[in-house]
């Protein structure tokens, strides 16, 4: 502990003082790029006191840091001498992995406003946190990370820095696709007016920003593409998949959504090409469907390259597959009743009027997602039909989509329930809010679509059994079918197990110690599939 708390010190000191030389030396490139031809035109040259006193106190700062860094660095140095063992340990992989984990958001962003705002702070920061980035990446890859908690850091880092530059990617591709369709079919002017040069917008800024940031996201899954797999990095690419899916979903309902109001005579706004009304969450440009499209097909293709890495990947192909139907239905089943809700809210708006009545356009935001989200039937169906052939494999995935409708359930009933009560009670107690009478139509209507879909989902998990044995290993139907009570007959069932087992076989022992050696597995994930071994052998 004594020995661990010493290493902590090493580090923090060593950060703090990397932390310091960063500032040190950004506040130096900072008039010393604004000497040089690449200097942004509405930038003053910087005199000759402004230099002196950049490049005074950068050698002072970098001058002490050399000397107290070098110092506890040797110390450093050292200990791993001593103990070779801590080189793997969690507290170094901490640390390290903390530093990166804020300074590479730091130095691409930074480096990305520079293609699209030519900044000398932009560069002179980026450029500094990028030197202390590559700083800590040579001390990081200098030794191995060892396993458990400390390779956890590591992938922490990893996919924490991939999270946070898909805001940015979003962000910078969608204001390059809306600045396109400003210029290209708007005239201009409606997105950015200082991004105009002589009547013409510069689109080189905006499309270097979105493919630096594009090509960094894939830097960072490239870097850890030999990572042997966790359920850390499942679970973030999962995510990826998600969110890739929502993105895309929310902008067919966007388009859809202009579609209609087309189709039934309705004026529509040139501008409505860079906001499309009838989102379901956030407006952005139509051309964002592309990149959602992007963004899950990565996170799709890195799940696929899990599958090779587990002990039966045949059982894990065909899980994910039906996770990518569950995902697909779950989004869609959340298009469908929020269209719901609003043409329910609409329909309330029209009988029972409180405040302006619904124009057509009300409508359309209804129809829009509700159309669409109507996909989720047939993927719902196919879902438990899957289910019932191959219980095995199809009942993660049923469940996940069950208890996520389920959520959504709790969601909308909390929500609409709680704003409903609090309408009341500030009318009972003589205090409304304002718009009390519409707050409560809305509120509702959150309840009784909550309600809704809570009856419906929790009906058929009923009816269909996918949530009965939920804390179990196995499936209700293969549970009946081994016990021989169930309704269907259990030769078949077992007699296709059976032949699943005998064709898919088992690792041996050799081809798992040799996935070991080649670091594709964990020293963890070894130990259990040879357990699994010898259990299945037994």
């Amino acid at each position: 502990m004594a020995r661990n708390l010493y290493r902590s010190y090493l580090y923090v000191i060593l950060l703090l003082l990397l932390v310091l030389a960063i500032y040190a030396l950004a506040d130096l490139l900072n008039p010393l790029w604004r000497l040089t031809p690449w200097r942004p035109g509405n930038e003053a040259v910087p005199d000759r006191a402004e230099v002196v006193q950049a490049l005074v106190f950068a050698v002072t700062v970098l001058l002490f840091v050399a000397v107290l860094g070098g110092l506890h660095y040797w110390l450093l140095r050292r200990d791993l001498r001593q103990d070779p063992a801590a080189g793997g340990s969690a507290v170094r992989a901490f640390f390290l992995n903390l530093g990166e984990l804020v300074l590479a958001p730091i130095a691409i962003f930074s480096l990305g406003q520079v293609l699209i705002q030519f900044q000398s702070g932009y560069a002179a920061s980026g450029l500094a946190a990028l030197a202390g980035l590559l700083a800590l990446e040579w001390e990081r890859r200098r030794l191995p990370v060892g396993p458990g908690l400390a390779r956890f850091f590591q992938r922490l880092h990893v996919y924490g820095v991939q999270l946070i530059l898909l805001f940015p990617l979003v962000s910078a591709t969608s204001y390059f696709l809306s600045l396109t369709l400003d210029t290209f079919f708007l005239g201009g002017g409606h997105v950015a007016p200082s991004a105009v040069v002589n009547g013409h917008a510069d689109l080189r800024g905006p499309l270097a920003t979105a493919l630096w940031f594009v090509l960094t996201w894939f830097a960072y899954g490239y870097l850890n593409r030999y990572d042997p797999g966790s359920w850390l990095r499942r679970l973030f690419y999962g995510g990826v998949l998600v969110y890739g899916l929502f993105l895309t979903l929310n902008e067919c309902a966007a388009l859809l959504d202009l579609l209609l109001r087309f189709l039934t005579g309705e004026k529509i706004q040139a501008t409505a090409l860079l906001t499309p009304p009838g989102a379901l969450f956030f407006t952005l440009p139509a051309g964002m469907v592309l990149v959602g499209l992007l963004v899950a097909s990565c996170g799709w293709l890195w799940l696929q390259s899990e599958v090779k890495q587990l002990s039966d990947p045949r059982l894990a192909r065909a899980v994910l597959h039906y996770s990518l139907v569950a995902v697909a239905a779950a989004l869609l089943a959340l298009l469908f009743w929020a269209g719901s809700g609003r043409l329910l809210l609409a329909l309330l708006f029209s009988l029972f009027p409180t405040g302006p009545l619904p124009q057509p356009g009300d409508w359309i935001d209804g129809w829009a997602p509700l159309l669409l989200g109507l996909s989720t039937l047939p993927l719902n169906l196919l879902l438990m039909w899957r289910y019932r052939q191959e219980p095995e494999r199809a009942l993660l995935p049923c469940q996940g989509f069950i208890l996520a409708a389920l959520i959504g359930g709790v969601l909308a009933t909390t929500v609409g329930g709680a704003v409903l009560l609090f309408s009341l009670g500030t009318v009972a107690l003589g205090s409304p809010v304002e718009s009390w009478p519409r707050l409560m139509q809305e509120s509702v209507v959150g309840l009784l679509v909550g309600l809704v879909v809570l009856a419906f989902y929790l009906w058929q998990a009923r009816r269909s059994g996918v949530l009965a044995n939920l804390g179990s290993s196995l499936p209700a139907p293969v549970q009946s079918a081994r016990s021989g009570t169930g309704p269907e007959a259990a030769p078949s069932i077992t007699a296709a197990t059976a032949a699943e087992a005998v064709g898919e076989g088992t690792p041996a022992l050799e081809d798992i110690l040799r996935r070991l050696q080649d670091r594709q597995i964990s020293l963890e994930e070894a130990a259990s599939q040879i357990r699994a071994l010898f259990g299945q052998r037994a």
